[in-house]
């Protein structure tokens, strides 16, 4: 044999020997770091699923926690709940304050005025009749009780009684607390025990937080409550709420709320499955699932909590897939108790898909095995047979990926970005290279779709807006002169809202032949909700004046129908009237709006504050009665209407443009009786603007002017 055979024989099977013992070797080592890989990896994503578990529950725990000690804080109930009770103070405040002025009027005694005052507040009431206000006086050293509407016995009585030491955290009395309080603030809260009134009669010594505020002039304090373990079942209410609205993955995941009850526990709160609610969790098959425990899986829930206070349980749960529920599948929870309320909170996630990964994994690493063994006995013939052959091929090989992501790189150049994917095979470096790639490739085209996609959001959203002001604008009558064929009377009115969207609104329409009807109103709140309420008011207005009632009586429907199940707590100031156009008599109702301004001839204009108290805002409470007022309007006479809008517009220095100064700007306008309600409008819109100096516009503003000039057919 020659040499020459003989060196390629030995070559051959040096190549061949080492290629056999570097696969093994290869091989063995692939697979012994990919087994370490593998358990590591199992216990490390299980590590990571109770981290996120654990994080999970203690954020809802926490959040529950932050609402039950929200219930026991009184510096939160007053913050929470304090502006709904003088909102209530406020109102009767208003009461009190029109009976006061009639006294001053002459139109009252005070005797009398002070027992109608009590009379009207004797019948506010709220959240179910259970709230209510009380009157008492500043007497000393122990006050008088002047009304109080669940306990009448008390009336007249001087509130001395030992049973009234319940003010909390000083044990002194309850109404000499009050007036401690109103003495030195004026008002203020005040925590204590008192009976609370149910269905089913008074609850003695209920947790109860006051809000009192003295009425000076006649030395009264005006008092109401809220019971604190109201605030106990709102709390409870709302944490289970908040942790119904708890959702991750993609919205798959969520938590649930069940108690300790014993020998099995009831579903307190289950978002996904709201029918167990309530539900003792006894159903047979929630027993034999917990992974080593033949038991009850909410059992074992309550079993961790007793023993630990929160811990993990595994086990078997049928999984929800697009077609429905799967055979059952490995899960893992975490519960946690949350003493206070005795509640097992807990959320868990399947972990099946760890195996499932780990198989993946696995199926991957056996093709880059095989591969790598094809690969090197390929390699190794290839270079027995030729070594510059190889030595070619080796450097074709190495360089054709590169030449492969060239061409791609060009491709996206001159075409753009495409989904095409490059396929770099070789060593690890160059896959990895090639994974980069498409990895880098799909990362800008998703990041470019993003972009696109938020930005026809904002171009949709603001379309929406735009759209929603034109539907306003175009509910509100914006054609003027309105009724050219009418000589009677002459009507202007203009709108600003200061978002695209507003609250305020105003209305003109002929009832009949004779009979003009026209308002302006303002809805509590801005943007799209005041929309919306602002639409609502006007349309129940042009409907109910179609029965042909008096004014005062449609705008009792109107409050009726509008503070039935108003769980949003909006309202609407109105200034709602009916113009005879042929006498210029005048009907109104001012359901708690700016009174408007009444411009006569050589008199200076003047608020009209019509003839009896003022009456509250409509959509509030649903059993308001209005009554109807009367002007007389003679030829030339303009009534002015507005919204706080104007008022209350601001300059830069935060002062108000108040009611003083508009009825001052309005007496400084030379000839202003002749200025048509157009002029008159748009003179007041200048002065308003230039007194905000630029500073942005924080409310609706709204005018309505119309001039009565007479019946100019006789």
């Amino acid at each position: 044999m020659k040499i020459r055979n003989q060196i390629s024989l030995m070559t051959v099977g040096i190549v061949l020997l080492s290629t056999v013992v570097f696969v093994s070797v290869a091989v063995t080592a692939i697979r012994s770091r990919a087994t370490t890989d593998m358990r590591q990896y199992r216990e490390e994503e299980l590590e990571k699923t109770r981290r996120k578990l654990k994080t999970l529950v203690d954020t809802a725990v926490g959040i529950i926690d932050a609402n039950y000690q929200d219930a026991h804080n009184k510096a939160f109930l007053e913050k929470f709940y304090g502006y709904r009770m003088k909102n209530i103070i406020d109102i009767v405040e208003s009461i009190v304050r029109a009976k006061a002025a009639l006294v001053v009027q002459g139109n009252l005694t005070l005797p009398e005025a002070q027992q109608q005052a009590c009379e009207e507040i004797r019948s506010v009431t709220y959240d179910n009749r259970t709230g209510y206000v009380w009157i008492n006086d500043m007497g000393q050293p122990y006050p008088t009780m002047i009304m109080h509407p669940t306990m009448p016995s008390l009336e007249g009585k001087i509130l001395d009684d030992p049973q009234f030491n319940c003010a909390l955290g000083q044990n002194e009395n309850l109404f000499q607390a009050f007036v401690e309080v109103c003495a030195s603030s004026g008002g203020g809260f005040v925590d204590y025990r008192w009976p609370k009134p149910t269905e089913k009669g008074l609850i003695p010594d209920a947790p109860k937080l006051s809000y009192v505020r003295l009425f000076s002039q006649w030395g009264w304090i005006l008092g109401t409550g809220i019971y604190i373990d109201d605030a106990m079942v709102d709390a409870v209410e709302k944490s289970k709420s908040d942790v119904r609205s708890m959702r991750y993955d993609d919205g798959t995941g969520y938590l649930w709320i069940n108690d300790m009850g014993r020998p099995y526990p009831m579903m307190v709160m289950h978002p996904t499955m709201p029918s167990l609610e309530g539900q003792v969790m006894d159903n047979p098959e929630y027993n034999n699932c917990a992974f080593g425990k033949s038991q009850n899986l909410f059992q074992a829930f309550v079993d961790v909590c007793t023993k630990n206070g929160d811990g993990f349980v595994d086990y078997s749960w049928p999984k929800p897939t697009k077609r429905g529920l799967s055979e059952p599948a490995a899960k893992l929870s975490y519960v946690r108790l949350y003493e206070p309320l005795g509640w097992v909170i807990g959320t868990g996630v399947y972990i099946d898909n760890i195996e499932t990964e780990i198989e993946q994994r696995l199926s991957v690493m056996n093709k880059h095995i095989n591969r790598l063994v094809l690969t090197i006995v390929l390699t190794s013939v290839l270079i027995v047979l030729a070594a510059i052959g190889l030595s070619f091929a080796a450097a074709g090989t190495l360089t054709r990926p590169i030449r492969q992501l060239i061409i791609s790189m060009k491709e996206i150049q001159e075409e753009g970005l495409t989904l095409k994917r490059v396929k770099l095979r070789g060593s690890e470096e160059i896959e990895k290279l090639g994974t980069i790639f498409n990895q880098m490739v799909e990362a800008i085209m998703d990041g470019v779709t993003r972009l696109a996609e938020s930005t026809t959001d904002k171009e949709r959203i603001e379309s929406e807006l735009r759209i929603a002001r034109e539907i306003q604008m175009g509910i509100l009558p914006r054609l003027f002169p309105a009724f050219p064929e009418r000589s009677e009377f002459d009507i202007h009115a203009e709108i600003d809202p200061a978002k695209e969207v507003g609250g305020d609104l105003y209305d003109f329409f002929f009832i009949d032949e004779d009979s003009f009807c026209f308002l302006v109103g303002d809805v509590s709140g801005k943007g799209v909700p005041a929309a919306f309420f602002m639409a609502v008011t006007k349309t129940l207005i042009k409907a109910v004046t179609e029965g042909r009632q008096t004014i005062g009586e449609i705008i009792t429907k109107v409050n009726h129908d509008m503070s039935f199940d108003n769980k949003s707590g909006m309202f609407v100031t109105l200034f709602c009237a009916v113009l005879n156009v042929k006498t210029g008599e005048v009907h109104y109702t001012n359901a708690g709006h700016n009174p408007p301004i009444v411009i006569r001839k050589g008199e200076k204009p003047f608020f009209l504050t019509g003839h009896g108290p003022a009456q509250l805002v409509a959509g509030f409470m649903d059993d308001l009665v209005y009554r109807t007022d009367t002007l007389h309007l003679s030829p030339g006479e303009t009534l002015f209407m507005y919204t706080d809008g104007v008022t209350e517009a601001m300059n830069p220095e935060n002062e108000l443009y108040s009611d003083e100064r508009l009825l001052a700007e309005l007496s400084g306008i030379e000839d202003l009786s002749a200025k048509s309600p157009e002029d008159l409008i748009r003179t007041t819109f200048r002065s308003v603007r230039k007194f905000a100096g630029g500073a942005e516009q924080s409310d609706d503003i709204t005018m309505l002017a119309l001039r009565f000039r007479g019946d100019t057919t006789t």
